[in-house]
């Protein structure tokens, strides 16, 4: 079980990679699919989950709970390139508004809900939800950017098959940290998140796939 971590642990650095640059060098090429609101808000949905991570290790610092944490400060300081660097090229458009306000209006729903409950914002579950929502929206909405602009041309192939790879494996490396420790409501939040990661970056392949020539 340790290994099988460990060969996790270092394919998560390595994809992250893997996935950043060619996209990184896609933006100076192309950036018809692509909307600012996407990487915006996945910094979001890092940030959540960073300190989910971060939770999880101060419940029990166990090696693989820190490996999860690295993880995922990698991929925070990654994407806050592909940010930068979107914010350079890319336009805001007038249609990026709605998904920013789904993304408020989802956020009223979660934390009313989350009171409702008697959890604050801070509860791990509650925070799982933000996270996935801040995942889903830009990447459902990127799905129908890319119907709508006629193609995806500024994503990069490595980049679309790399999201899949890196999110199921991060879900598999959970599964691993969760076998040897157990469970607790960070990493169940973190399952909630990745999870929808994963369904809403099928939806937006689908339409890579479908509509770029």
């Amino acid at each position: 079980m340790k290994r099988i971590a460990e060969i996790l642990f270092w394919f998560q650095i390595v994809m992250a990679w893997v996935y950043t640059v060619p996209q990184a060098c896609k933006l100076f090429e192309s950036t018809q699919g692509i909307t600012i609101v996407l990487f915006l808000l996945q910094m979001a949905f890092l940030v959540f989950n960073l300190s989910l991570a971060i939770g999880a290790c101060k419940n029990n610092p166990s090696r693989e709970r820190k490996q999860t944490l690295l993880i995922y400060v990698n991929w925070t300081f990654l994407i806050g390139v592909l940010f930068a660097i979107a914010l350079m090229k890319v336009t805001w458009k007038n249609s990026d508004w709605l998904a920013v306000l789904a993304t408020v209006i989802g956020t009223v729903v979660v934390v009313l809900i989350g009171l409702m409950s008697k959890l604050s914002y801070k509860d791990p579950i509650i925070r799982g939800l933000l996270s996935c929502l801040y995942k889903a929206v830009p990447q459902f909405y990127l799905g129908w950017f890319i119907w709508h602009s006629g193609g995806g041309a500024g994503l990069a192939p490595v980049m679309v098959w790399a999201g899949h790879i890196t999110a199921l494996t991060r879900i598999a490396q959970i599964g691993v940290v969760i076998k040897k420790s157990g469970w607790d409501r960070n990493l169940a939040g973190i399952v909630l998140s990745e999870s929808g990661n994963e369904l809403s970056w099928t939806f937006a392949t689908v339409m890579w796939l479908v509509f770029t020539r």
